[in-house]
């Protein structure tokens, strides 16, 4: 039921977007047929559009003062945002702008456009990536995990030099730098498996020779490298997550400041010109 109720609203919505994208093209062309300076309104449609959008952020800081759910807020923002394309391409009459300002305004709201297309594939497929790990993260408590992780892992390597059949020395090295260094840049943007698999599959190799106590030790290291790594998934998730919001809200500040200056810009040209 909720399933059909959430495919009703998805088609309701997209529905209506298309809808307006028509009346939008359609009320366009009768106005340029008819010498009229469509381009003018749609700067202020489309500007009143993006200050609508703008505003999102701002409804989700009020806390006394709400009006409607934060889900329709964010459905109405979500068709809202697929709409100003429509209205941008009309507005710029389907050419490429080719003033150096204009250029600059047309790209940062591309840039903008498409990072909120990006946040809305990255915030869906989120929840259902890091529902699949079986640690649970909050952002803020990462360091505190690490390092009771790295302390646990630092112990049982220590004591599994010590055994007969237990660790090289190459490889302790190499576990105790996997606790104790934080994962660079390129595993925050894209992820990968391929250091925790390759620890654990020498742990494993060890278990041949090792007695029940050493190979104990040696689970018990592997159980820390996994869950380090999933600790370190779910860090990266989140700081991709906090890094997508700056960059789109910065850009989101851009665009505005931008806008306004073309506002004026058209004004001026437009009273010259009368």
């Amino acid at each position: 039921m909720q399933t059909d109720s959430f495919t009703f609203r998805r088609l309701r919505n997209g529905l209506v977007t298309g809808l307006a994208a028509l009346s939008f093209w359609g009320l366009t062309e009768v106005g340029r047929a008819r010498f009229y300076d469509v381009s003018f309104y749609l700067g202020y449609l489309l500007a009143g559009m993006i200050v609508v959008l703008a505003g999102f952020n701002l409804r989700k800081k009020l806390t006394t003062f709400r009006v409607g759910t934060a889900s329709s807020w964010m459905q109405f923002h979500l068709y809202l945002g697929l709409l100003t394309p429509i209205v941008f391409a009309l507005h710029i009459d389907w050419s490429w702008p080719q003033g150096l300002f204009e250029m600059a305004l047309s790209i940062i709201y591309a840039a903008t456009f498409f990072s909120g297309v990006f946040g809305l594939y990255f915030t869906r497929r989120l929840p259902r990536v890091l529902t699949r790990l079986p640690v649970e993260l909050i952002y803020e408590e990462y360091e505190a995990h690490s390092n009771t992780l790295k302390e646990e892992a630092i112990l049982e390597v220590q004591s599994s030099l010590q055994d007969s059949n237990g660790l090289s020395e190459m490889y302790a090295n190499r576990l105790v730098q996997f606790f104790s260094r934080q994962r660079s840049i390129g595993y925050y943007l894209w992820p990968s498996i391929h250091k925790r698999k390759k620890l654990i599959r020498y742990l494993r190799s060890c278990h041949r020779y090792a007695s029940d106590e050493e190979r104990s030790r040696l689970n018990r290291i592997e159980t820390l490298v996994a869950q380090r790594d999933d600790y370190d998934f779910h860090h990266a998730q989140q700081w991709k997550l906090r890094v997508w919001i700056f960059v789109h809200l910065s850009l989101t500040w851009s665009l505005l400041a931008l806008m306004l200056v073309h506002l004026v810009f058209v004004h001026l040209y437009r009273g010259a010109y009368t």
